[in-house]
This record gives C-alpha cells, sequence and structure tokens, in this order.
C-alpha cells in the first residue's frame, strides 16, 4: 500500500493536519527522530493500539514537518487528532 506524505512547513499546514489526518484511517503514530531541520511522524492503523496483542497494518500517511519550532506543534495536533492528550508542556499551536 502506498504510504501518502504531507508536509507541514507553516502555520496553513498546521491547521489543515487534522483535517488531512482525518480523511484517514490511523490510530497510532510514530516518531521517527528529529534532524536538526525535520521531524517525521509515520502514522498507521492498529486493531488494538493500548495493547501488545494488537496487529499493526502498516503505515498510511507520513508527516514531515521542516521547522524545528513546529515539530512539538505538528506532534500535539497529531495527538489531538488521534483523540490522545498533548505532551506535557503544550505547544499546541494547531488550536
Amino acid at each position: 500500500m502506498p504510504v501518502d506524505k504531507f508536509i507541514v512547513s507553516g502555520e496553513r499546514g498546521l491547521k489543515a493536519l487534522p483535517h488531512v489526518i482525518g480523511k484517514r484511517s490511523v490510530n497510532v503514530y510514530s516518531h521517527g527522530g528529529t534532524a536538526a531541520r525535520q521531524a517525521v511522524f509515520t502514522l498507521g492503523w492498529d486493531s488494538k493500539p493500548d495493547s501488545d496483542w494488537g496487529r499493526y497494518k502498516g503505515a498510511s500517511l507520513r508527516v514531515i514537518s521542516t521547522r524545528p519550532e513546529l515539530h512539538r506543534p505538528t506532534e500535539n495536533a497529531i495527538r489531538k487528532a488521534l483523540g490522545w492528550k498533548p505532551l506535557e508542556g503544550g505547544d499546541d499551536a494547531a488550536e
């Protein structure tokens, strides 16, 4: 299955991110590490996300944050779209 990508390079991309995530069947994400200039978040589907017994179906969306000041707000926007609590410390610029 092809993996779509969405690039967040400014406030406009950050505001569009919840809509982009909402169009996909995703319920988990992983953080691919932060380089100095970009952060990569891989979103996919797991049949039981809170259990070791789930079955990961694979990635369907990769979100790339291109500016360091947007990494944390991007992650918080992803968490909010998935119905998770934001990271401690806030920086929830997606509101």
